[in-house]
């Protein structure tokens, strides 16, 4: 009897306890089912290839043949949503190129006021310079200035501003 409790112990503690111990299982079954698994077994003792009948087979690609025509609707009223998608994507991008020759335009007549304007300030800073620097700066530079013998007064109006109808 003494030998029976002993074996006893000695399985209790070799099974898994739960926990990381020395030994111990960290994920036990314990609490889980175990889910049987039945076999069926044919008439020649190997398991049926087919686990359904041909009829209930046949039942099914029927059923599975009516969900393929709900698809086909389905498919088709999306080919037709993404046609009316691709309008409005086709007349939003004509707005967009009608947008970008604007801001192109845009951008050449700024750049044009720019070119002008940073020629009217070259002008005015040769004007102020000695007739000697100037002539030295205007002979230096890569770009030809008519040299006119208007004043800066008569050449500029508006506070410094060139006058449109002056040649630069």
């Amino acid at each position: 009897m003494k030998k029976m409790i002993e074996d006893k112990q000695k399985l209790a503690t070799s099974e898994p306890t739960g926990g990381h111990e020395r030994g111990g299982n960290p994920n036990p079954f314990r609490g889980r089912e175990i889910s049987e698994v039945e076999v069926l077994e044919g008439d020649d003792g190997m398991p049926p290839l087919e686990p359904l009948s041909r009829e209930v087979m046949s039942m099914g690609y029927n059923r599975r043949g009516a969900d393929f025509v709900g698809r086909s609707e389905e498919y088709h009223s999306r080919g037709t949503e993404f046609e009316g998608r691709r309008e409005e994507i086709q007349r939003r991008c004509a707005d967009f190129e009608g947008r970008r020759e604007e801001f192109y335009r845009r951008r050449a007549d700024l750049k044009g006021e720019e070119e002008n304007m940073m020629k009217g300030f070259a002008e005015i800073l040769l004007l102020a310079l000695p007739i000697g620097l100037r002539l030295l700066a205007i002979a230096n530079s890569s770009i030809s200035y008519q040299i006119s013998t208007k004043s800066a007064c008569d050449k500029y109006s508006n506070f410094g501003l060139p006058n449109s109808k002056s040649n630069i």
